[in-house]
């Protein structure tokens, strides 16, 4: 039992009836919480007490740190996150988007894909070479996951990556195209930021709407659908719903310290 916020940072109307902020809370919410949505992308001012919440989420988004400026919410969540960073509370999860903009704010460097060219498929992530494997609070469970030989099969879909983590945070995570999939940063090592989608479900997220949309505008070559295209035969889903239970844990352990 908790109250929490989905800081929603995607405005487009593709996902309707859903928005990222649903998406993200029907997977993580228990008897008893009290959730919060604030649509930020789409003019929603963010709560007033957010940090007296016992846990935030930032979703992803299709817009980047490069659109900053342009953005009149950008600057006052990255004030938020360094809030969050520096006083160790509330717990704090990003996802895609939400993991790069945690990077920006906090003095991390955030940029195009090292292959320059947008990613969209189901990877193997797994535990990154010299990582505290116990650094995580949340069942070991993922950890012994990320330790094996195949890893998290996780989907995701980016344009833009971590290049390189804020000082003081905890690589946990990477994969053959990132090596940046997860990291562990904030005062009290409540900020957990994960390049990946959980919580997306193949068919609705990817198959029926960001797949036509990234190849209806040319942004993968033939080899790359295929090549993409492949790794959706061996998705099943099975360690998404892992994922997605290990950060309702982190999220409401800070309810149960």
């Amino acid at each position: 039992m908790g109250r929490f916020c989905v800081i929603d940072c995607e405005d487009s109307k593709l996902y309707s009836p859903h928005t990222f902020g649903s998406i993200f809370q029907s997977q993580l919410e228990r008897e008893g919480d009290q959730w919060v949505l604030c649509h930020l992308a789409c003019g929603e001012s963010l709560p007033v007490d957010i940090l007296e919440f016992d846990g935030v989420v930032i979703t992803g988004s299709h817009f980047n740190c490069r659109d900053g400026g342009s953005l009149p919410w950008f600057e006052p969540l990255v004030a938020l996150i360094r809030q969050i960073a520096d006083g160790g509370r509330p717990r704090l999860y990003g996802g895609c988007y939400g993991c790069q903009i945690i990077a920006h704010a906090l003095g991390g460097v955030v940029d195009y894909n090292p292959s320059g060219r947008f990613l969209l498929m189901a990877e193997n992530v797994k535990l990154a070479d010299g990582a505290i494997d116990d650094a995580l609070p949340i069942s070991q469970e993922i950890i012994a996951k990320l330790r094996s030989s195949e890893g998290l099969n996780l989907l995701v879909s980016h344009g833009d990556c971590v290049r390189r983590v804020p000082d003081h945070s905890i690589l946990l995570a990477a994969s053959d195209s990132c090596a940046t999939e997860m990291y562990l940063t904030g005062k009290n090592r409540n900020i957990w930021a994960c390049q990946s989608h959980p919580e997306f479900e193949y068919e609705f997220a990817i198959r029926d709407r960001i797949w036509p949309s990234v190849v209806g505008a040319g942004r993968l070559n033939k080899e790359e659908e295929e090549l993409y295209m492949a790794t959706f035969v061996r998705y099943t889903g099975d360690d998404a719903k892992l994922m997605m239970n290990a950060i309702s844990d982190f999220l409401h352990s800070a309810t149960t310290a």
